[in-house]
């Protein structure tokens, strides 16, 4: 099988990199610390990322991801398997370019962006939801050796076949959902009221307010490729510059490169463009603001500690009794799963001194 006239990346350098998100987990913030646009071994797309928004947005706004999917009709599986299929086209486009040039190829993706509709549909409705969705009969470099049956493992609730998840490496980047719940709610109810019918926005919200899709994918690539991916928490970027260093080298990157201070840059007005590149550009702008506005990590955006009840009071006062509500619910769900992968971050193993003693540590020096 091959997607057409994309060149295929060599599966065998192993040399491209799936960062794994949530939405406000300081994701953006991270590209910039590690300065991925200046890592001289390093190529990343001009938006940091997000290839795959264009497969899930499309599903947001006309609906489809809220309609059970038996009542889904072959125009709407067509589209989505088309918006998939230009995903992954693009990715498979930007590997390519980036190993021409000998660099590694990096791309950032929520994991709420990539899960197959089935998933999301069982996450927001519950278990009882009609199952009908064959997989993405999606077009793969014959490279991948994926099959014309490819698997999909229990943990892999993606629309990507096993087979081509295990030609990437993956890192993830977690937050504490008490702060990232309330900071997608804040964020995306604003973004998207005036386009979004309000209890369609609530659910859109919702989706990403979960870790599972995050445990899943960690556990699938630690299964799959032998390997324990690198886990940075959003505390550890903003307050511990040592862990960043160490994560930073574990997932190929050099270290002396990272960048703790930046220059300002206001924020760019896009004016209400209706297309789904307008309206990403407006999206990316808006969540981008806070990180442009700044010139360095702003440690008050990650508390020593966080008091869910304390939290609670201030999101009654904010969203309401029933936006508080649910959002105490949804972290109190998600919170075994930010457990097991905070468990799993990158640590200093008692390296506490300085970046150089960080980089000796891991050369074995």
């Amino acid at each position: 099988m091959t997607t057409g006239s994309v060149s295929s990346y060599d599966a065998s350098s192993g040399k491209r990199l799936f960062l794994v998100s949530c939405p406000r987990t300081a994701s953006n913030l991270l590209v910039k610390v590690l300065a991925l646009t200046k890592q001289p071994e390093v190529s990343i797309n001009e938006r940091g990322g997000y290839v795959l928004w264009d497969a899930f947005i499309s599903t947001n706004f006309d609906g489809r991801m809220f309609k059970p999917l038996d009542q889904w009709s072959a125009a709407d599986r067509a589209s989505l398997q088309k918006q998939c299929q230009k995903c992954l086209d693009e990715l498979e486009e930007s590997s390519a370019a980036a190993q021409r040039e000998g660099k590694m190829f990096v791309t950032k993706e929520h994991a709420s962006w990539f899960q197959k509709m089935s998933a999301i549909q069982k996450y927001l409705y519950g278990e009882g939801v009609v199952d009908d969705e064959p997989p993405c009969a999606l077009q793969y470099p014959d490279a991948y050796g994926v099959p014309q049956n490819p698997q999909y493992c229990p943990n892999n609730q993606t629309f990507f076949a096993d087979e081509y998840l295990r030609t990437w490496r993956a890192a993830f980047i977690i937050r504490h959902p008490a702060l990232v719940f309330p900071s997608a709610q804040r964020a995306l109810a604003k973004l998207l009221k005036e386009q979004m019918d309000p209890e369609i926005l609530q659910r859109s919200i919702s989706i990403n307010m979960t870790f599972r899709w995050a445990r899943q994918l960690f556990d699938f690539f630690q299964e799959q490729t032998g390997t324990t991916p690198a886990v940075l928490d959003a505390n550890d970027l903003i307050n511990s510059p040592l862990v960043v260093a160490k994560f930073s080298k574990l997932i190929g990157m050099d270290p002396t490169q990272l960048q703790f201070e930046w220059d300002t840059h206001a924020r760019k007005e896009d004016a209400g463009q209706s297309t789904e590149e307008g309206r990403r550009q407006e999206m990316e702008a808006f969540m981008l603001s806070t990180l442009h506005s700044s010139s360095g990590l702003v440690k008050d955006k990650a508390p020593s500690h966080i008091d869910l009840a304390v939290e609670m009071a201030k999101w009654k006062n904010e969203f309401g009794d029933r936006v508080a509500s649910m959002l105490e619910k949804a972290v109190v769900a998600a919170m075994p799963d930010y457990e097991y992968l905070t468990a799993r971050r990158v640590q200093l193993d008692g390296v506490e001194d300085s970046p150089s003693k960080v980089l000796a540590a891991e050369n074995g020096v």
